[in-house]
């Protein structure tokens, strides 16, 4: 997996903390932009989406990087597919989810870019790390089940990343099930479907 130290390029001063570290990696005016909301939870996902795409857009080859909080990054290239063609390898449940007609079927703006279904899943986790909403702890761990239909696609698609992907998901939902009291279905869920199909 390829990580990255993400140095801060301003001071934090915000409250609470998660919300500082997001801030501390933008300027005054992308944190007016990504974090001009009431709601920390908001703040923290919408900061991280301003950061993996200034992190994105500094690459040449244009990969894909996640920060995720405490100044850390992992990043991937895209694999050889399509966003949709994760739909008919996620669970038939989480198919019928909000979620799913907004990011999986919509999003047409991304059909190129599969791993944005990991830029949202990464911006999820970062806010349920809060431990202030309920949803977007909720959220995450349905997203999970798209990252990993993702991992089921790619694998066919005979993706050079695979191995790493996979692990960077096992890690982030390693934290992601530090946060997720009351979910215990979908947690038990997820580690039943993982175990069936991460081979590493």
């Amino acid at each position: 997996m390829t990580w990255k130290r993400v140095e801060p390029i301003s001071s934090g001063t915000a409250s609470p903390p998660l919300v500082a570290d997001v801030q501390r990696h933008l300027t005054r005016r992308e944190f007016a932009y990504y974090g001009g909301f009431q709601d920390p939870v908001t703040q923290i996902h919408e900061c991280s989406h301003g950061i993996n795409a200034k992190l994105r857009n500094s690459t040449r080859e244009r990969d894909n990087w996640f920060y995720c909080l405490n100044n850390t990054a992992a990043g991937f290239s895209e694999p050889p597919c399509r966003k949709r063609d994760i739909a008919s390898s996620t669970p038939r449940e989480f198919r019928e989810h909000r979620l799913y007609a907004l990011y999986i079927l919509g999003a047409s703006d991304w059909e190129d870019t599969p791993l944005y279904i990991y830029d949202e899943w990464v911006c999820y986790s970062n806010g349920a790390m809060l431990r202030r909403s309920a949803s977007e702890i909720e959220y995450a761990l349905v997203f999970a089940f798209y990252a990993l239909a993702l991992l089921r696609v790619a694998r066919t698609k005979q993706y050079t990343q695979l191995t790493d992907l996979s692990l960077f998901f096992i890690w982030n939902m390693a934290r992601l099930e530090q946060v997720a009291e009351g979910q215990e279905r979908l947690v038990s869920l997820l580690q039943e479907k993982a175990n069936d199909q991460l081979d590493l």
